[in-house]
């Protein structure tokens, strides 16, 4: 009997013990879900924030894809996605600076190239005008040679007149000098005609006395 009462005993003390092993499984998996529901909501709490700032940041970097860097980047923290946050708006910063740069220096060559256009059409229009010059320069030669001939003709046409004049004032003096001495033979012989009719008149006036 007393052997009856030890293994009682030993049952009981197995059932308990099972029981409370058993309990104790129950106890451990209640913490375990009840530690893995309150991870899931932790996460959530944490995941959520960090899932929305991961979704802004992926649209900034769309937009600035696109070329849209007028966005307004805020930082908020110092943990990595405020490190992603920063670097996407280092990034904006420096290609806007790169775009007011590239836009200056294309105002800059628009400028040069209107400036080039400009006189690139001075230097046409001044080389048309000193074609132009040219063309009434050869012009002005061409009548001055023209003009030129027709004195060199007029001139040997005048020495031509000249020798001619002189040829016929030759002529003309010779005829004068004829003329002379035919006159001083004219007068001559009047005088000696007049000499002749003073003798006869004095030999009439001789005989009319006789």
């Amino acid at each position: 009997s007393l052997f009856g009462v030890e293994d009682k005993l030993a049952n009981s003390n197995f059932e308990n013990s099972r029981s409370d092993a058993k309990k104790a499984q129950i106890t451990l998996l209640a913490i375990i879900v009840l530690s893995i529901f309150t991870a899931i909501l932790s996460a959530q709490f944490i995941l959520k924030p960090i899932a929305s700032t991961l979704q802004e940041a992926t649209a900034l970097a769309a937009e600035i894809a696109r070329g849209n860097l007028s966005k307004k980047i805020i930082i908020k923290g110092r943990d990595e996605i405020a490190q992603l946050m920063r670097s996407l708006d280092t990034m904006q910063n420096t290609l806007r600076e790169s775009v007011r740069i590239i836009q200056h220096a294309s105002e800059e060559l628009g400028q040069q190239a209107t400036t080039i256009a400009e006189n690139a059409n001075q230097i046409h229009e001044q080389a048309a005008h000193q074609g132009d010059a040219m063309n009434s320069a050869a012009s002005a030669i061409e009548e001055l040679t023209v003009s030129i001939n027709i004195l060199s003709e007029n001139t040997e046409d005048a020495h031509k007149t000249t020798d001619l004049a002189g040829k016929e004032a030759k002529e003309g003096e010779n005829t004068i000098i004829a003329t002379s001495k035919q006159m001083l033979s004219v007068a001559e012989t009047v005088r000696k005609t007049s000499k002749s009719i003073e003798e006869l008149g004095s030999k009439s006036k001789q005989v009319n006395k006789i």
